[in-house]
């Protein structure tokens, strides 16, 4: 009964990844590019582990587009994180954005969010999924800086990362190595005017990450965004370069 069950399960999972590659064919047969736009994202993370339990998360991006006017995008989010299990972690926060078009703010964003995450390991890979939802508040402003108008939604993002041990790098440095990731996020919008839930953007992310030692790691990834536009089946391609620095600290955990 237990194999039956696992192969039960297998041709459900391969019926379902059949059945979304021929709708995802079938839609981008009709999709129309709009336009194609050059990004250069850098961000640092911290986490900090406070015991078993509970971790302390922020983070910071910077993003720099090249459009005319040039664009520029920072991004801060600090959160709290609990680990119940070995696999599992609920997570709350709060994020603030700021944009800019050639030195001039046109726009703020407010951002709260919850998330859960999985994670799994075996032997040299690492799996996991996080599905998080976010409440979002903006503003834009005028080149006075006067606000124009406000706005609000809820947006939605699931997402995979697979990440395999490559090589180790040091024997006598702890967590000294090279890793490959491969991410792919799905996010999807409701509310604002339009109001019905929709999909927002796909994002697909790949590269090398060299972890310096258990504490810290910098990537430098491709991140390959699928964006949607306001008029129904026109998309905008981001091509991203990101490079990411990441801290781990943990303190006043019992071994």
């Amino acid at each position: 009964m237990v194999a039956l069950a696992q192969r039960g399960s297998v041709l459900f999972r391969i019926c379902l990844v059949s059945v979304l590659i021929f709708r995802a064919a079938s839609l981008l047969a009709q999709i129309s590019i709009k336009d194609r736009v050059s990004q250069q994202w850098l961000q640092a993370y911290v986490e900090l582990a406070v015991d078993h339990r509970w971790t302390i998360l922020a983070d910071g991006n910077y993003r720099s587009v090249d459009t005319t006017p040039h664009g520029v995008l920072a991004l801060g989010r600090i959160g709290i994180g609990y680990q119940f299990g070995s696999a599992w972690r609920l997570s709350i926060g709060s994020g603030y954005t700021g944009s800019w078009n050639s030195a001039v703010r046109i726009g703020n964003e407010i951002r709260p969010h919850q998330e859960i995450t999985h994670k799994q390991t075996k032997a040299r890979w690492t799996f996991s999924n996080r599905l998080r939802v976010e409440e979002r508040y903006f503003n834009s402003f005028d080149p006075s800086g006067h606000v124009i108008s406000t706005s609000f939604n809820f947006r939605y993002r699931y997402r995979i990362h697979v990440v395999l041990k490559m090589l180790q790098l040091s024997d006598r440095i702890k967590g000294r190595q090279l890793i490959l990731e491969l991410a792919d996020e799905v996010f999807f919008r409701s509310g604002g005017m339009n109001g019905h839930f929709r999909i927002d953007q796909n994002r697909i992310v790949v590269g090398p990450v060299i972890h310096l030692n258990a504490h810290s790691s910098f990537s430098l990834q491709y991140n390959h965004q699928v964006v949607a536009l306001g008029v129904p089946k026109n998309i905008r391609i981001d091509n991203v370069i990101w490079l990411s620095y990441r801290l781990f600290f943990r303190v006043n955990v019992e071994t």
